[in-house]
């Protein structure tokens, strides 16, 4: 692969020579791999749900859209799908579970398509060894591949003494994705946090491993782990700091399978694996570890070997974070710099789904897609789209739901042309575009089949392929009284004038008054609009100055999740991720509020105001408080009709009915939408024909009486006379069928923020 504008912006820095001491390739020691990847934790944003456990996707084409509502089991059968990987070699992305702990173990074995697990975490190279026995143990008795051991700094820094702490050496034939991935997918690596293997020979049922520098060498078979100083026992006796065989201070070390160990019985023995052990680095006399991939015994009295018997060993990291911040480039150019200089070879920038921060700065001489237009299309019809992106091929081929398209045609360097199968059945489909040298990239869900009866009148949505800015995925959108539209994004906000013109994109870059995410947006009845975002709280006034409140005015944080304007037009904000209070200014005065039952929680989600007139918020997991001016009043799951504690979204009917947006946090499908009219609880779940998602992500009350509730799987609508229909891209003009706020535009039109755009639907 060419080297790409992020790689010449590191020029000087990959020219760091390997250590001294390493056995690495240092005929490549000035080339690097920049590999795309993430850590997914089952959520879009910070205050969503989470999964019990962290996932980092490797060589994957993008972040996965469904994340909020897939179990971790259904992310993985997503990664496993060969489009989502975007080196072209016929199979998916590969995922690693991050940082497990020892009431894991069952669930990693219960986890399908999973190529491992981290066993070394920021340098420490032994917490995990008895949990990875046991789930090796379990893959062998199983019947299924191991679950291969990786390493990972995970140290959120660039810092060169808070990287290289702990790291993967995978031995290739040839320096490329290709084989890097190949290498990671079938154990043909180990992991460190200091000592260096030069060399693993397998000749039938012997091992031999070769090292640059003198150290401990201890062969395990299962039921042996660890790699403590003391209680060391020798022999097939299974438990911890027990192995098969030791030997000390020696550059080579063989063992062999024997009826002694009885290492040649594959049910008892089952595997055999190394420990490299070095002395520690001095600050508190830690040994260091090196620790290679079991090898299967088999049935013939031969291992199963997973290295290669020749190749060069190539130094990399598969997790750590840039901590890049929006549209900001310098942190991951300066991550990828640190790496270099520590003299890795190859890494991921794994940062976290949920941040608004792009998915990767890339090489610009990989395909990537941005958009298809249309997007959308009948069922029987030979949809002619265009996919609209950057680096497309010269000839390049086109997979729709993973069909090839027989008419591709490229237009320009970010355009190419194709059309949609007529055979395809309605659904949901990613777009993916092969460049023939290897690599690939896919959109996903990217184009819809309709189903018989799809009525798009009366919709327009906007996407980048529209020229919608600053970012697709939209959480909150709120109108002037002109009818402006307002959108809050990932990368900032965004504004539509009334006479329905070219959005304007207002971001970090642009701007000193505004941040990203932009979480919130509410007009007061001066005209102003108001911004919560993760720099404060931003107020562009009528006339169309601006100013910003953050801890410096008085906030407790300036991480501002939601704002409301009240009754008497003073303004209300909550907090995301520092703290649960809640903050009131009356246009001259900050005032800031504890809810009593959100002390414990590091955000607050709604705000709200009922027909009374108190503000009610609801903190993280902790339902909902009322404060009247003097004291609080709480609403949970416990003690009211709440169905779920994790409140997203409270919206006043015009009758003074309240509407509970909840989205539930133990992933199981309760929750839903819960409604307080006349002190009696009604609750909506997901059900057949009813509300479409038991997470529900914002709800609205519009002019006519009708409920709308924004899903994770389309948009429900509950009409006066009882009856829901559910809007999505298979049925209507919606954008996206993962829908995270609603509005009502002056006009009467009913505005949905999505997880890929924005769109507006005007009813007949």
């Amino acid at each position: 692969m060419k080297l790409a504008s992020l790689v010449a912006l590191m020029s000087l820095a990959l020219a760091a020579t390997v250590r001294a001491q390493s056995p690495l390739a240092d005929r490549d020691a000035g080339r690097t791999l920049v590999c795309r990847g993430y850590e997914d934790s089952g959520n879009i944003t910070e205050d969503q749900p989470m999964w019990p456990c962290h996932l980092v996707t490797l060589f994957v084409t993008g972040k996965d859209p469904h994340s909020a509502i897939f179990t971790p089991a259904e992310h993985c059968a997503w990664a496993a799908d060969a489009a989502h990987s975007y080196v072209d070699d016929g199979t998916g992305a590969l995922v690693v579970w991050a940082h497990p702990n020892a009431r894991d173990a069952e669930a990693l074995l219960a986890t399908p398509h999973l190529a491992g697990m981290e066993i070394t975490h920021g340098g420490d190279s032994s917490y995990r060894e008895g949990l990875w026995d046991r789930v090796l143990t379990g893959c062998h008795d199983a019947g299924r591949a191991y679950l291969w051991g990786f390493a990972s700094d995970d140290t959120h820094s660039r810092m060169p003494d808070e990287i290289s702490l702990s790291f993967c050496i995978a031995r290739l034939g040839e320096f490329s994705e290709r084989a890097l991935k190949e290498a990671l997918a079938r154990g043909r690596f180990y992991v460190s946090n200091g000592p260096l293997i030069g060399d693993i020979q397998v000749a039938g049922g012997k091992i031999t491993i070769s090292l640059p520098a003198a150290a401990e060498v201890r062969w395990l078979r299962s039921g042996q782990y660890g790699a403590g100083r003391g209680g060391l026992a020798v022999g097939p006796a299974p438990g911890e700091n027990h192995c098969l065989q030791r030997d000390v201070n020696v550059k080579q070390s063989s063992y062999a399978l024997n009826d002694a160990d009885g290492t040649t019985d594959p049910k008892a023995a089952r595997f055999i694996r190394a420990l490299v052990i070095a002395p520690g680095d001095g600050k508190q006399g830690e040994e260091k570890f090196a620790q290679t991939m079991p090898m299967r015994i088999l049935a013939d009295g031969r291992l199963d070997n997973p290295y290669p018997a020749e190749g060069k060993w190539y130094r990399g990291q598969t997790h750590n974070h840039c901590d890049s911040t929006g549209l900001k480039e310098t942190a991951i150019i300066d991550y990828h710099r640190a790496y270099a200089s520590a003299g890795h070879h190859w890494r991921f920038a794994t940062d976290y789904g949920y941040w608004a921060t792009p998915f990767e700065i890339e090489p610009d001489t990989l395909v990537r897609i941005s958009g298809v237009t249309p997007d959308r299309g009948p069922r029987g019809a030979a949809t002619r789209v265009t996919i609209i992106g950057r680096m497309m091929p010269a000839k390049p081929r086109v997979l729709i739901g993973g069909r090839e398209s027989a008419d591709v045609r490229w237009v320009y360097d970010n355009r190419v042309e194709a059309t949609v199968p007529a055979d395809l059945p309605p659904g949901v489909y990613d777009v993916t575009v092969l460049d023939g040298a290897g690599f690939k990239d896919t959109l996903a869900d990217a184009f819809t089949v309709q189903s018989p009866g799809a009525d798009n009148a009366g919709w327009r949505s906007w996407k980048s392929a529209d020229g919608f800015a600053p970012g697709e995925r939209t959480f909150a959108v709120a109108f002037e009284k002109d009818g402006a539209a307002w959108v809050g994004t990932e990368f900032g906000a965004g504004r539509l004038d009334a006479v329905g013109g070219r959005w304007q994109g207002i971001t970090r870059l642009n701007s000193e008054f505004i941040g990203d995410p932009v979480r919130g947006v509410a007009v007061d009845g001066k005209g102003g609009v108001w911004f919560a975002h993760f720099r404060g709280l931003t107020h562009r006034r009528p006339d169309g100055s601006w100013e910003v409140f953050d801890a410096r005015s008085g906030l407790p944080s300036r991480d501002v999740n939601r704002v409301f304007v009240a009754a008497d037009d003073t303004i209300w904000i909550t907090f995301n991720g520092r703290s649960s209070m809640l903050s009131h200014y009356d246009g001259k005065t900050w005032t800031n509020f504890a809810p009593p039952n959100g002390k414990d929680q590091p955000m607050s989600l709604a705000v709200s105001q009922d027909a009374a007139g108190r503000i009610l918020v609801a903190p993280r997991d902790s339902g909902v408080a009322a404060w009247d001016g003097k004291a609080w009043a709480t609403w949970t799951a416990a003690d009211s009709g709440l169905p779920d504690n994790m409140v997203r979204h409270i919206r006043r009917g015009p009758d003074g009915t309240l509407y509970f947006a909840t989205t539930a946090i133990s992933g199981k499908p309760v929750g839903g939408l819960a409604v307080l009219r006349d002190s009696k609880w009604t609750t909506y779940p997901q059900s057949a024909g009813g509300l479409a998602s038991y997470r529900v992500w914002d709800v609205l009350v519009d002019r006519a009486g009708n409920v709308w509730c924004a899903t994770s799987c389309g948009v429900s609508r509950l009409a006066p006379d009882g009856r829901w229909k559910t809007f999505t891209t298979a049925n209507s003009g919606l954008a996206f069928d993962f829908v995270m706020g609603l509005g009502q535009a002056p006009d009467g039109a009913i505005w949905f923020a999505t997880a890929r755009g924005v769109s507006r639907f005007m009813p007949s």
